[in-house]
């Protein structure tokens, strides 16, 4: 997995309708390469598979991150308890028995415990719980959760949805013969939640299968310092290799970065690099393994609803 790589797969995440030419245009490909390398990424299992869903926007979720330091090692029976609670949407593991486990809840009071849950499940000691603010993708637009307006969903964009659930570049014309409507309904519809933030089109991304190195960087700022103008100048001067961004509402001095690299010199050097005098503390922990699974979201746009 190289940089071109890595940013096809942002792309993708964003929204895994672009087409071959929409995505080579953006990376300088043409067609048929762009489509070597995606079918390359997915015969590796680093892209495991296109998904359509309900928007966070639409359902009104909260995106919660559950993480810290575990005295159990990460198995199976750990990850399948953790799975099959209907809150839990991804679990990374990294070094030092580093676990973190996002939750899509319904609403703050399920936070506590979920969180509880979390903790009893992981042996996970102290951990910290961070409130989803935004998710900074590299040199890819993010939506802002303080503007986006709540969109709503009718019985035919609900059946687009179900339509592309598990196969998110699905054809048109194959959408509009499941739920049995003409192309020209189904193309106004999305066309309308993708506009409007009411469909989130991604893919199952899993870059701890690639050969690099995948490390989350705390990195935590001084109190005397304003996280969106650190935020501003990291993404301008930064490459690709520093490409996902996590921030949180209620940890206001935190940002977790996600970043790319070759080997751990180079990681090492990145690291050097990001140093400043607004920075606290930066703690490395590198990804082993991950998991994503569905969730009361996923379960929700199958229920029969009133008209």
């Amino acid at each position: 997995m190289d940089e071109v790589d890595v940013q096809l797969c942002l792309l993708l995440i964003s929204n895994s309708r672009r087409t071959f030419r929409e995505l080579g245009a953006q990376v300088n490909l043409s067609v048929n390469a762009v489509h070597r390398r995606i079918q390359s990424l997915v015969e590796a299992g680093i892209i495991r598979k296109f998904s359509a869903h309900q928007s966070i926007y639409v359902i009104r979720g909260l995106l919660v991150l559950v993480f810290g330091k575990c005295t159990q090692v990460l198995n199976d029976s750990i990850t399948g308890e953790l799975g099959a609670n209907e809150n839990t949407l991804v679990l990374l593991a990294a070094s030092g028995n580093q676990l973190y486990v996002m939750g899509l809840l319904r609403s703050i009071h399920e936070l506590d415990s979920y969180t509880r849950f979390v903790k009893d499940t992981t042996g996970m000691m102290q951990p910290d719980v961070g409130i989803l603010f935004r998710q900074y993708l590299w040199n890819i637009p993010a939506s802002d959760p303080l503007t986006v307006s709540p969109l709503s969903t009718d019985q035919t964009d609900l059946a687009i949805i179900r339509s592309l659930h598990y196969d998110a570049r699905k054809a048109l014309v194959e959408v509009a013969t499941e739920i049995g409507a003409s192309v020209q309904t189904v193309k106004r519809h999305l066309d309308r939640l993708i506009n409007n933030s009411g469909i989130q089109l991604t893919i199952d991304w899993q870059p701890n299968y690639s050969s690099e190195i995948i490390t989350f960087l705390h990195i935590q700022l001084k109190s005397q310092f304003d996280r969106d103008a650190f935020l501003t100048t990291l993404k301008q001067k930064q490459s690709p290799r520093l490409f996902l961004l996590w921030t949180f509402s209620n940890l206001p001095q935190l940002v977790i970065a996600w970043v790319w690299t070759k080997s751990m010199k180079e990681l090492q050097d990145f690291t050097q690099e990001l140093e400043d005098p607004t920075i606290e503390t930066i703690t490395p922990h590198i990804l082993f393994t991950g998991s994503t699974f569905e969730t009361w979201r996923d379960h929700d746009i199958y229920k029969p609803r009133k008209l």
